[in-house]
C-alpha cells in the first residue's frame, strides 16, 4: 500500500499542500506533501501525532534550542510531533537518508538501533496508525 491510500484509508486530519521542502526529501515524504501539508493521527486520543507542514525546521533548534553543531544531526529535522517527544527524519544524503528516530532530549541525537523509529516516512506511518493513538510505540514497555 502507498504512502497516500494509508493515509486516506486512516484516522486522521490532513491539510491541503503548500508544497515541498527547499531541501531534498525521500519520494515518500515528497508525495505525501504533494498532497497534504500536514497531518493529525487519532487528533481525539491520548497520543496523536502530528506530521509537521513542509516548513521543517532542524532537530537541534526543536529539541534542544540551540545549534548543537554535531554534524550526526544537522541534517535531522523535526517531522512528527506527539506531545513531548520529536521523531526526526535524517536528510542527509546517504545510507541513512529517510531514516526516522527518537529524539527525546534526553538521548538526542543518538542515532543507533535504540533510537531508530523507522527506515522510512511510510514505515514510520504504518507504525503510527498501528498504535491507533494507544502508545508511544517505539519506546519498549509503552502502553
Amino acid at each position: 500500500m502507498n504512502i497516500l491510500d494509508l493515509i486516506e484509508n486512516s484516522n486522521c486530519t490532513t491539510a491541503s499542500s503548500t508544497g515541498l521542502p527547499s531541501n531534498p526529501i525521500p519520494d515518500d515524504l515528497a508525495d505525501f506533501y504533494n498532497h497534504y501539508s500536514s497531518a493529525v493521527f487519532y487528533p481525539k486520543a491520548q497520543y496523536s501525532f502530528t506530521i509537521q507542514a513542509p516548513e521543517l525546521e532542524r532537530s537541534d533548534f526543536v529539541v534542544m534550542n540551540e545549534d548543537l553543531e554535531n554534524p550526526d544531526s544537522a541534517n535531522w529535522y523535526a517531522l512528527v510531533k506527539c506531545e513531548d517527544q520529536i521523531i526526526s527524519i535524517n536528510l542527509k544524503p546517504g545510507p541513512q537518508f529517510g531514516y526516522c528516530y527518537d529524539s527525546f532530549w534526553d538521548s538526542y541525537p543518538t542515532a543507533d538501533e535504540s533510537t531508530l523509529i523507522a527506515k522510512s516516512f511510510t514505515e514510520l506511518i504504518e507504525k503510527i496508525i498501528k498504535s491507533g493513538g494507544k502508545n508511544l510505540f517505539w519506546i519498549p514497555g509503552h502502553t
